[in-house]
């Protein structure tokens, strides 16, 4: 088997679809992607892996730990690929590019999430109510409104947050970090939504309307300003 790492050769070949491996551990682990086999559980909440290391990374969401620092600013990650992802927002690096409206991501599953607004497809529903929604994180943060679960706790302070990207977001007010660079006028942001709104500015888009009279705006936050006149106050 050892000569096999040198030469290539695989003679171990899935029976479900052909695809050939050169040792029958890698096959074994392949085949539970047919099978649906998942025999590593585990011990805090019973939810099931197909793999070991999948089983290690999912335990440190309940130990909390995160090995996988950040040379830059110290953030840290309990993956080697959620660091590789964030570095990417101090190179300003998104290679991910939407093929409808070219606007680009630092990370593949972002792009993704996002193609679902031109999709407009919202394949998870909520347990509790009809509601659904187009990403798994945003399900999981409405769900939280029904049980009133705030898991992501800050280390630099006492807040709790119900949804990850809030804690991340709420983070920088610590950090002072703004990874999210304006091409047009060099401003810098702490989150990617206040960048898109800002870019706003310069196209002289208003995405944002009233529901009531129709007016739109270019911030999203100006609505419910206006709507201030609608109800007299």
């Amino acid at each position: 088997m050892h000569t096999r790492l040198h030469t290539g050769e695989k003679i171990h070949r899935c029976e479900y679809c052909e695809k050939p491996f050169t040792n029958s551990s890698d096959l074994k682990r392949h085949i539970r992607s047919h099978t649906g086999v998942k025999p590593y559980r585990c011990s805090e909440c019973d939810k099931p892996f197909t793999e070991q290391s999948g089983l290690n990374v999912h335990m440190r969401t309940h130990t909390g730990e995160k090995p996988f620092s950040c040379d830059n600013c110290q953030i840290a990650f309990s993956t080697s690929s959620q660091l590789k992802s964030h570095i990417q927002t101090h190179a300003g690096k998104k290679p991910f590019r939407c093929s409808d409206c070219s606007q680009t991501f630092s990370r593949k599953s972002n792009l993704k999430d996002h193609m679902r607004k031109h999709t407009g497809e919202k394949p998870f529903t909520c347990p509790y109510c009809p509601q659904s929604f187009a990403r798994t994180g945003t399900l999981n943060g409405h769900v939280r409104t029904h049980t009133a679960e705030k898991p992501y706790a800050c280390q630099l302070c006492t807040k709790s947050f119900a949804q990850k990207n809030t804690l991340t977001a709420h983070i920088r007010t610590h950090t002072k970090e703004k990874p999210f660079t304006c091409n047009d006028c060099n401003n810098s942001f702490s989150q990617e939504t206040s960048l898109n709104e800002h870019k706003l500015t310069h196209t002289g888009e208003k995405l944002y309307a009233c529901p009531i009279c129709q007016k739109t705006f270019s911030r999203k936050r100006y609505v419910p300003i206006h709507m201030k006149i609608h109800r007299g106050s």
